[in-house]
């Protein structure tokens, strides 16, 4: 079985917390699961963390992805289960005119290249244009990191690095989603910030769990697909949004969700048991 999880919000939709619960009740009955994120990025301002774990592990990696690998025990393919990762920078309003945030103002990134079993590799990039432009000390936090990294980031514009996203880096996340696959028998591919998917094989999905903050929508893959991709022929494909394809397609289903005083992951206890309960009879 195949679900991809996407959110309508571009922020904070639930969209990590969905997944963690998917692959705990998924192994509590006894099935094979994998969890991948194709596609993340991470602000070194507001996520700082991710700067100390990269820095641990020699290896670029956001929150979600680390929640993620850690919950499946295997932190060590992490690079796999998310192969396209970004470190956003923020601007320094003495450098920037008073701006202090960019879209897509990426500081460095990570490309997993996965062409065959044992056939994997990393690339890191740097764009020393936006550490430039950054506040001295978020600056200095970033080229300690990239210190670390391994192998070394190659020098790159911010353009060529917008440019590798939009254009290469689906084809090379899509590469490393067909490896895993092969290796479990239920596969959970979360998408980023409100995108209708991350990547073109993303869509080849049984459902999709589109969350929101109070509720689930679960449509049927197929026709999720077809919505994409008649959507994308107008040439939206990059901008494409989970609302935007909701205006057409009406769910399956909605399921509820309470809110959590703590432990936000536990709101999506009950939700997802009804889920799993209704789709994997079908």
């Amino acid at each position: 079985m195949r679900l991809l999880v996407v959110g309508y919000a571009e922020y904070d939709s639930g969209k990590t917390s969905l997944t963690l619960q998917l692959i705990r009740k998924l192994r509590a009955g006894g099935r094979r699961v994998i969890a991948a994120k194709p596609v993340a990025g991470h602000s070194a301002w507001y996520q700082y963390e991710t700067v100390v774990h990269s820095a641990e592990l020699g290896l670029l990696v956001g929150e979600d992805a680390y929640r993620i690998a850690v919950e499946l025990g295997m932190l060590s393919r992490v690079a796999v289960l998310n192969p396209v990762d970004l470190l956003i920078s923020p601007l320094d309003p003495f450098k920037a005119r008073g701006r202090v945030e960019e879209p897509l103002n990426i500081a460095l990134m990570r490309i997993t290249l996965c062409s065959k079993p044992g056939g994997i590799s990393v690339v890191h990039y740097v764009c020393d244009e936006v550490l430039e432009k950054a506040p001295p000390t978020v600056a200095n936090a970033i080229r300690e990191l990239a210190s670390k990294l391994r192998p070394k980031p190659k020098l790159i514009s911010l353009e060529l690095a917008k440019r590798l996203l939009w254009e290469e880096a689906g084809p090379y996340a899509d590469k490393c989603i067909k490896l895993l696959i092969d290796e479990c028998e239920d596969l959970i591919v979360e998408s980023f910030n409100n995108a209708a998917t991350p990547t073109p094989s993303s869509l080849e999905t049984d459902y999709v769990l589109a969350v929101a903050p109070g509720r689930i929508d679960v449509f049927e893959g197929s026709e999720y697909r077809k919505a994409v991709e008649v959507l994308a022929t107008l040439g939206m494909w990059t901008s494409l949004t989970v609302g935007e394809v909701r205006r057409y397609i009406k769910p399956l289903w909605t399921v509820n969700v309470e809110p959590a005083s703590n432990h936000f992951v536990n709101a999506y206890d009950r939700p997802v048991e009804e889920i799993l309960a209704n789709i994997l009879v079908r």
